[in-house]
């Protein structure tokens, strides 16, 4: 799910018919949890194998932002926290998007990180055996940017597109 954070606030959004954001709302306080996988880690038995990772989960309470031009701002600070500088470039919202949107504030309250960035960690005994063990870094990366059909198919890249490509690639 795309998200926006503004200090202590996450920003999260979806159809007013989405049953996870009105359950949510109905509680008052949720968890959020954010991860994001950097490799691999292949050791000799299968029982010491792991990932490398970075994560966060927080807790908090949410609310419901109801005023049209709030929920603007925040779905700007979405559109963009996904590509900088996209939200200008875009079509001003409709009201009758808006009235679909639910746009839920979080509160962070709490919250709790974990990274894992280590090599293997395998039985002293088993590093002299035969078996290949390492790590596999993973990394996400921006690939050129492909243009939807019609029209955006014979107009250029816009340059706050291919900035961010350049930036991610």
């Amino acid at each position: 799910m795309a998200y926006a954070r503004k200090e202590d606030k996450v920003y999260i959004h979806g159809s007013t018919g989405n049953r996870m954001l009105q359950g949510i709302l109905q509680s008052g306080k949720t968890s959020i949890s954010v991860n994001h996988l950097d490799g691999l880690v292949l050791a000799r038995s299968g029982l010491h194998h792991s990932v490398n990772y970075r994560s966060a989960t927080l807790f908090g309470t949410v609310k419901e932002i109801k005023n049209d031009d709030d929920k603007t701002e925040i779905l700007k600070l979405i559109v963009n926290q996904m590509v900088p500088n996209h939200w200008q470039s875009l079509r001003p919202m409709l009201q009758k998007e808006l009235d679909r949107t639910l746009v839920v504030e979080f509160t962070i309250d709490t919250a709790s990180a974990k990274i894992r960035a280590e090599s293997v960690n395998d039985e002293l005994e088993d590093y002299n055996l035969d078996v290949w063990a390492g790590v596999i870094p993973i990394k996400q990366v921006a690939e050129y940017p492909i243009a939807d059909k019609g029209k955006p198919e014979k107009m250029e890249v816009p340059k706050h597109i291919l900035d961010y490509y350049k930036a991610n690639q």
